[in-house]
């Protein structure tokens, strides 16, 4: 993969000509469309960077970053994302011409000044309050929690509590046809989620159509819908409509705003049973893919 970073020209007002998805800091909020380079009705820019990891990036989409914005807090490329030098996944600056360019930071303002303690020895100190989280108070579970509560939180919280389901269905259709679906569900219950200890899901074994662990959440859940015509014991072809869903809480320290959606894929494949395993072969497209960005997902794959 390649990806590329480019400013616009000095000359250019606005620069927004190109631009696949807009992010301000300043100006932008996560409840909008990141469409559209100012705020109108419901479309306008991303505020948070963290919004890139939900997005499936194709070659030749440009994210552009507000001119005179300064972007705080983490932001990962999803994984399996191809590009090439010829077409890359450019990132580059839009907004006033005479602005500075925009600035992407990992830190987080402290909002108070530097003081010395009353302890022995002495030592410099300074309040988070507003930092670790974004208000006076920490709210969870329908509790408010203070600034220190809330880093006792993180560490006191204990072991997760995960559960799980798994069920298939099986149903005899015409001679030689069946019909087969699968329900499965994940859930982690603790204190204070970390996005280590999350699910991801996505690919050939869960929701086929999107890149493998494409999505993340502390709640997932998805179905598998295959209409299968029997070659032999362990070989078919099928027809498939997957659906899935994630809830990813929101995480104050990283900066990571919450997020939940119900994604779908469909397409065509085949199973084979090999001396390696029982191989899989499917044609999968994802919600608003076309044909020339259908995903090909090839592996060994688990009885269902």
């Amino acid at each position: 993969s390649d990806l590329a970073t480019a400013m616009c020209p000095a000359g250019d007002a606005e620069c927004a000509a190109g631009c696949t998805y807009f992010f301000s800091a300043a100006t932008g909020s996560d409840s909008l469309d990141g469409k559209a380079a100012a705020p109108s009705g419901g479309s306008g820019p991303w505020q948070s960077l963290s919004k890139i990891q939900d997005l499936t990036l194709q070659a030749g989409d440009v994210l552009c970053l507000r001119r005179g914005d300064t972007f705080r807090g983490g932001a990962q490329v999803p994984y399996g994302v191809h590009a090439a030098a010829s077409n890359p996944i450019v990132i580059r600056g839009y907004g006033p011409a005479g602005a500075a360019k925009p600035v992407v930071s990992g830190s987080k303002v402290i909002p108070a000044s530097w003081t010395v303690s009353s302890l022995s020895p002495k030592i410099m100190q300074v309040s988070l309050a507003g930092t670790l989280a974004r208000g006076p108070t920490y709210q969870h579970g329908g509790k408010s929690y203070t600034q220190r509560e809330r880093v006792y939180q993180l560490f006191a919280a204990g072991q997760p509590q995960r559960l799980g389901v798994d069920l298939e269905f099986f149903l005899p259709a015409f001679r030689r046809q069946v019909v087969a679906f699968g329900l499965h569900g994940r859930e982690i219950r603790t204190g204070q989620v970390q996005q280590g200890e999350m699910y991801q899901f996505g690919g050939a074994n869960t929701l086929r159509g999107y890149r493998e662990n494409q999505f993340i959440g502390a709640e997932i859940a998805w179905t598998n819908a295959e209409y299968r015509f029997i070659l032999a014991r362990r070989s078919f072809l099928f027809g498939f409509l997957d659906t899935g869903y994630y809830n990813r809480p929101e995480d104050d320290l990283l900066g990571t705003p919450s997020a939940r959606a119900f994604k779908y894929g469909y397409g065509i494949g085949i199973r084979l049973d090999t001396a390696l395993g029982n191989l899989g072969v499917s044609f999968a497209l994802g919600q608003g893919d076309s044909f020339g960005t259908a995903k090909i997902h090839i592996g060994l794959i688990n009885d269902f």
